[in-house]
């Protein structure tokens, strides 16, 4: 349990973004000690089982999301997340720039990064992936992780779905929320 979270708190899931707009939540991924503490050291295989598929405790804004995959699609470098790439005149001409920036290289074997690029590409466009029957809407090829997720403020019934732009070098990093109407 205390590697998954290692490897979640490298692509920036459990921790604030420092995107500068408040409030913002750093959202939660347990690990172990977590865990004997909140449940005074009863500590079930189960909770690991839930963690590793994003469910349980694990809390994550959809920003957080969006950070993680585009750091899985551009080969493990997380950036800063920004909301102004330039300012510019009426005319267009630029004034200022604001050029990315990089909160970290994320370690990890490449060919392992790859895996998991393949795999959330799997679950749409592999015969066998478990989203391809809704993902056949003629849309161009993306990648995926189906199942819902519990961003930090948001009650039980509402999910959200995470994609990638289109394979080979996707620039575009979608989050989904939805939420039924009362």
């Amino acid at each position: 349990m205390d590697r998954i979270a290692r490897t979640a708190h490298a692509f920036g899931l459990g921790e604030k973004t420092g995107l500068g707009i408040n409030p913002e939540a750093a959202g939660r991924i347990p690990t172990r000690s977590w865990y004997a503490l909140r449940y005074r050291g009863q500590f079930r295989v189960g909770f690991t089982l839930n963690m590793a598929i994003g469910e349980g405790d694990v809390t994550v804004t959809p920003l957080q999301l969006a950070i993680a995959y585009s750091a899985i699609a551009n080969g493990g470098t997380l950036y800063q997340p920004q909301i102004v790439r330039a300012v510019e005149t009426p005319d267009g001409a630029v004034v200022q720039e604001f050029p990315p920036r990089i909160r970290r290289q994320i370690e990890m074997d490449p060919d392992n990064l790859r895996l998991v690029s393949d795999a959330l590409y799997g679950v749409v466009n592999d015969p066998a992936g478990n989203s391809v029957p809704r993902a056949r809407s003629g849309a161009r090829r993306r990648r995926k992780k189906p199942g819902p997720h519990r961003p930090a403020t948001w009650p039980r019934k509402r999910m959200t779905r995470s994609s990638l732009g289109s394979s080979g070098k996707p620039r575009l990093v979608l989050e989904l929320r939805a939420s039924p109407f009362a």
